[in-house]
């Protein structure tokens, strides 16, 4: 809620700067990112609680959200191409990497991925306006992006719910444990498209077609489908 409150000054901010501002606030905001990982890994080593804390406070996550910001308008401002293989060797490194670095632990590791992503998207976001097929975009990769905030709205309530009756005993069989995971994860897809069908899609119909929805100019609204 933090980072919607926000956007509509940080994009009007950050979209009034020049692109070489745009380039050291992207910049600013990578180190920020790290430097709220250290300290939540910092903190987490001795005490688990306050590293979780800081890991899920959202002034710390604020850095990553504004690298977003930047990388749309980067786009926007005609960045160089970035290929998706370059950026998808990058992704998985950073994925390999970050499980022998000391900062593997979850809390520091999760902003070392940030600019990686962030590079990822930039790659897709310029493969769609170029009009380059890639598997993004095509059928079930498509869905499961729709699904996907949905997705992170509920994954957490499944999963420990799940967990909680996997592990209701003081042990789980290897075998217990698969299958909560696999019911886990299909409970949530299935909620997600529950949600995104039914309550989301609904909802930006209504609220796209009210009155006080601000109409840009000269440019054709986005399609939800």
């Amino acid at each position: 809620m933090l980072f919607y409150l926000l956007f509509p000054l940080l994009i009007v901010w950050i979209g009034r700067r020049s692109k070489a501002q745009v380039w050291w606030i992207a910049g600013a905001a990578c180190v920020a990112a790290l430097a709220c990982g250290e300290a939540a890994r910092a903190v987490a080593g001795s005490d688990a609680f306050g590293g979780l804390s800081l890991y899920v406070f959202p002034p710390a996550r604020l850095p990553e959200f504004v690298l977003g910001i930047c990388a749309a308008l980067l786009v926007r401002h005609g960045l160089p191409r970035v290929p998706m293989a370059l950026a998808g060797a990058l992704l998985l490194g950073s994925y390999l990497v970050v499980h022998v670095l000391p900062a593997s632990d979850g809390y520091g590791s999760v902003r070392f991925w940030s600019l990686p992503i962030a590079l990822m998207i930039v790659a897709t976001a310029q493969a769609d306006i170029a009009g380059v097929d890639h598997p993004f975009r095509r059928g079930m990769t498509v869905r499961l992006g729709q699904w996907s905030f949905a997705f992170y709205l509920v994954h957490a309530v499944v999963v420990t719910v799940v967990g909680e009756l996997v592990f209701a005993g003081e042990s789980a069989t290897l075998a217990a444990v698969l299958i909560g995971v696999v019911v886990a994860f299909g409970g949530s897809l299935l909620l997600s498209w529950l949600l995104f069908t039914y309550v989301e899609t609904p909802a930006e119909r209504a609220i796209r077609a009210s009155t006080w929805v601000p109409r840009l100019p000269g440019r054709a609204q986005p399609s939800l489908d």
